[in-house]
């Protein structure tokens, strides 16, 4: 009887081990599948349109030298002539009421004392002081150096 007992143990394991073996067969062959498929599916089959192609072309150095000519033909100011130029800034008053346009030289204290008296008579007078001066250089110097406004054209 024992004997009989481990012979049905023993068919009964054998059994369990068919099974077994069988889940790891079909697990292997779905994983082998799964594999294939995946391989096929990752190869690139698109190709690269024209428009890519065309613009992956390396560029062409042209060079337009007009640019270089119309360059050379612009005219330097000597340091001379530069310094003939007044340069304006805007003032705003410290109460932010007003504001002027003077030389650059002219500071916020040198405005602000004068305009306690007087307004802004003083800042107009130096504005006026300003402009007299640069008409008069103009005028001496007219066919030398360019005027101000001469100046920003050509920039």
């Amino acid at each position: 009887m024992t004997n009989d007992n481990t012979i049905k143990k023993d068919i009964k394991k054998l059994k369990q081990n068919k099974l077994f073996l069988t889940i790891l067969i079909l697990l292997f062959v779905s994983m082998l599948f799964w594999i294939i498929v995946s391989l096929i599916g990752s190869q690139n089959t698109e190709k690269i349109s024209t428009e890519l192609t065309l613009i992956s072309k390396p560029l062409t150095p042209v060079i337009d030298t007009e640019i270089f000519d119309t360059l050379e033909q612009k005219r330097v100011y000597s340091q001379d002539e530069l310094s003939g130029f007044t340069i304006y800034k805007v003032i705003v008053s410290r109460d932010g009421r007003t504001q002027a346009v003077v030389p650059i030289e002219v500071t916020i204290d040198d405005l602000e004392p004068q305009e306690a008296q007087n307004d802004t008579k003083p800042t107009r007078s130096l504005l006026n002081d300003a402009v007299s001066q640069d008409e008069l250089q103009s005028e001496s110097s007219e066919s030398s150096s360019p005027t101000e406004s001469s100046l920003g054209t050509q920039l």
